[in-house]
Formats: structure tokens, sequence, C-alpha cells
């Protein structure tokens, strides 16, 4: 490295000699260097070049390799996790072998098959002529080659499924100095981690986990920490996989795809042990506990601030009724349009009273695309203004068939009549009433909020409600428009005049 000039741009810089830099600094720069790269190994050895200094502060200081990527071969990962010593680790990667393309070998099989049957027919002849010989010759090459191609791609299946397990055997023995794990891997390699001579994770505070398949349940009892924060699954067959991984420490916890559908009972249960849990996101399917008033028992999250919900059926729905969070900021609940929607909503609108303390003085209702509407419950600060995604709660409903907006925008008004009741700013964004049904459940809806202030609304360019302002204007009233080309405030004692 060469020392920078005195005089860069007329701003003057010290002079600085790369084989006087502090250890310090170079181990400051190359942990900048190396986290903006995809090749950790190849960013370390070319500044390893830069001097000897450089070289054997970067070779002897552990931390430097501690961020362990699992692209490299198995020879550079072992080198690596040699390097670290037994400073923390941060392992991230994918241990997912290359299938066998099934396709390919039929293709190929195939065409092997076409090939024998040709080759059959020109054997059975007792004389051949010169060309019919060559290309006799042809077929048996090209058979041999099918067969090598066949072998080929067996052979390479073969070596990288043992790379994959010797990749995971270097990762347990590692275990227990691993801080940060975050792995996309299938469930016949991660079924090997659940061996009793694997060490316990009793640093881990970071885990992430996707499994890629689901050919059967595998065992992360080795992966249970107390000291675990952030917990974060997918792809599993059951909950049974890793319930024993929630602990009182967990901060986050994000559950996605579970294939096996289980009881509201049991994720409240697993809920029961995380006390200071701040984020929850579960997008998973479950069956409504029977009886499940007097089998659950109401749990108290009092740090819980985020929590996210995928809703298809009453089951998930459900988990609202037994969670009280009284410092929650958001909740986003996404519910997917099915038969049983409206008893979904029931739920979700009784268990909203319940869920948080908060009096919510603004409601914001933003159509985006034909099938889906978005009720944001927020303070009357953020309905005035562009609602916060970080604030209130958020009720996305997807799926339905765009003549069915009356219905959706009834079944919100039923159902939150409590909460709407208290709204004192209300905010229309897209709104689309394409149909007369459509109009007159916005009518009721408005009509259901007698404490309403203020109102700024925004028509859709094809909204029926558009129609209504034309009647309006021709009637010769100068009381505002229901409906008015961009948002802006409205008197709520001139609304209700034309209603």
């Amino acid at each position: 490295m060469w020392p920078l000039s005195p005089v860069v741009s007329d701003v003057a810089l010290p002079l600085i000699q790369s084989k006087r830099t502090s250890r310090e600094i170079i181990a400051k720069i190359t942990a900048y260097v190396v986290a903006g790269s995809d090749n950790q190994e190849k960013a370390v050895l070319s500044m390893a070049q830069i001097c000897k200094t450089w070289r054997e502060t970067l070779i002897d200081n552990p931390r430097i390799w501690a961020r362990v990527g699992l692209t490299a071969s198995f020879d550079a990962l072992q080198e690596t996790l040699l390097r670290a010593k037994r400073v923390p680790l941060t392992i991230t990667g994918s241990i997912t072998p290359k299938p066998l393309e099934e396709s390919t070998i039929e293709a190929l099989n195939q065409e092997l098959a076409t090939f024998e049957e040709y080759l059959e027919v020109l054997e059975r002849k007792l004389e051949l002529s010169g060309e019919q010989l060559r290309v006799l010759g042809k077929l048996r090459m090209r058979e041999w080659r099918i067969f090598e191609e066949e072998d080929r791609l067996c052979r390479q299946a073969d070596l990288e499924r043992d790379q994959s397990f010797h990749k995971l055997a270097l990762i347990r023995r590692h275990l227990h100095h691993t801080q940060s794990l975050h792995l996309t891997i299938s469930s016949t390699i991660l079924a090997k981690i659940g061996r009793t001579d694997t060490p316990k994770a009793m640093m881990l505070e970071d885990l992430q986990i996707r499994q890629v398949d689901c050919d059967g349940s595998v065992d992360l009892s080795r992966l249970a920490s107390p000291v675990l924060r952030r917990l974060k699954v997918s792809g599993f067959r059951s909950f049974d996989d890793f319930g024993m991984l929630a602990c009182s420490m967990l901060r986050e916890l994000d559950i996605s795809n579970v294939h096996a559908a289980s009881t509201t009972g049991a994720i409240i249960e697993l809920l029961s042990r995380t006390p200071l849990l701040e984020t929850l996101k579960l997008s998973v399917s479950l069956r409504q506990t029977q009886e499940s008033n007097s089998l659950i028992k109401v749990i108290a999250l009092p740090v819980l601030r985020r929590l996210t919900l995928l809703v298809s059926n009453v089951g998930e729905a459900d988990i609202l009724t037994f969670v009280r969070a009284p410092a929650l900021e958001l909740a986003y609940i996404h519910v997917c349009w099915s038969a049983k929607v409206s008893k979904v909503i029931e739920v979700v609108g009784r268990a909203i009273d319940t869920l948080s303390p908060k009096t919510f003085r603004g409601c914001t209702v933003r159509g985006s695309g034909i099938e889906m509407t978005e009720f944001m419950l927020t303070s009357e600060t953020a309905a005035v203004k562009a609602p916060s995604p970080g604030e209130g709660i958020h009720l996305v409903m997807e799926g339905y068939y765009w003549k069915d907006e009356d219905v959706v925008v009834d079944l919100f008004r039923h159902q939150f009549q409590p909460t709407l009741s208290d709204i004192r700013c209300l905010s229309i964004q897209n709104g689309r009433a394409r149909t007369e049904e459509a109009v007159e459940t916005w009518k009721a809806f408005f009509l259901a909020m007698p404490a309403i202030k203020q109102m700024g609304m925004c028509a859709g360019r094809r909204s029926s409600l558009g129609c209504y302002r034309s009647s309006l204007r021709r009637s010769g009233s100068g009381s505002p428009p229901l409906v008015v080309a961009k948002t802006r405030a409205i008197s709520s004692a001139a609304l209700r005049s034309h209603l």
C-alpha cells in the first residue's frame, strides 16, 4: 500500500504507511471489508498481501475468522474454524446437496431405450452394409456416453451429499461456542444434529433454520440454549420438532410453513414459556382447541411490541383471545378470504378490546388492488397523516371477489362497532365502491362513527362514490362533497347532512 498523498483535492492529510498501522486499526478495516464481501476467505487473503504486518495481524486474530460462511469448500471451512479458535462464531449458509435431477435421468433412459431398440433391429440382420456398420458403431458410442453421463451424475450427487454431511459434522463440533447459526438445510442432513455426541449449544443467541424438504421428524434438542434470544424456523413437520427451543430469554419468534396443523392450545403453551417476547410472527395452520375457554389459560406478554399473524381459519384468530399485550405497538393481522371469514372477523373483533388497553381514535381504510382492503386502527394524528407502518392494528383482508367489497366493509363495521364509535379521525384511500350495494355500505360505515370530527377521502378512478359527488354539485348544495379528488379534511356535520 502506497502512502496517501499529503494533498488530495486541496485537503491536507497526514502520511499513512501500512506497516506502521496499529493492530486495532487493521482489525477494524478488515472487519469492515469482510462484512461487505460475499467471500470472506478471499477478502481476508487479499488484505493479507498488503505487507507482513497486516498478514501476521490477520492470521493471528481469531475474531477476523469468527464469521463462517458455508459456501466455501470443506477444507476452507475447516481452516476457518481452526483459525477462529474458541471465539463466539457466526455461521451462515446452506447445506442442501443438489438433488439428482430425475427428469434428466429419465430423458437419458428414454434415449437409451430408443437406441437399444434400433440396435436390436440392426443386429437381427445377418449381413450389414458398410453404412449400417458405421451407424451401428456410432450408436454403440452414444450408448456408452449415456452410461457415463448417468454414472457421473450419480457420483456427483453422492459427493455433494458426503460433503454436506462433513460440513454438518464440523458445525456440530463447534456448537459449544457458536453464537449465531443461520442454516438452510435438508431434513436428512439436519437429522444428524440430534446425535448424542453433539455438544450442546449453550452460547447460541440467534438461530434461524429453514428446511427445504420434510422427509421426517428431526431432533433439535442439542440446539436448545438458555440464552437464545431470536428463533426463526420454517419448513418443519410439526411443532414437536422445535418446541423445545423456546426459553424464557427469547425476544423474537418467527414460525412459518409448518406442515402438520397444530392446535391453538399448543401455540399458547409454547408462548407461555417466552414471557420476555418482543416480536412474534406466526404463519401456520392451527385447529381450534375444543372447549378452548376452559382448557387454555390466558397468558400475558408484557413487553410484546410487534405481532404479525396470518389467519386462514378460526384456530389462528383464536390466539388473540388468549394473549394480553399491554405494550403492543403494532399488530398486523392478514386474513385470507374463506367460507369462515365472518367467524374469523368476529373472533378478531372481539379480541381487539382485550389484546391491548390502548384506545384508537383514528381509522384508515385503504384499497390495494381489486382483491385486498386494509383497515388500520391508529392514533388520531396517524390517521390525519400517512399511517405509520409501526403503529396501531392493521387488518388486511385479501382474496375476495371485487364485487364483495360491500361484504368486507360490512363485516368490519359490525364486528368492530365498539371501536369505531370512539373514532375521531377517518381517512379513506382509494375508496372503490363500484356497485350500488357498496355505496350504501360505505354510508352505513360512516354513520357508525358518531364521534368523528375530521375525515379525509380519496375515491378510486372508477368509484361509484363519484356519482354521489356529481349529484351534490347538480343540486347546488354548498356543503363539502362526500368524495373529493384529493384527500382533505371534511367537517362531520356537513358530511352527515348528506347521508
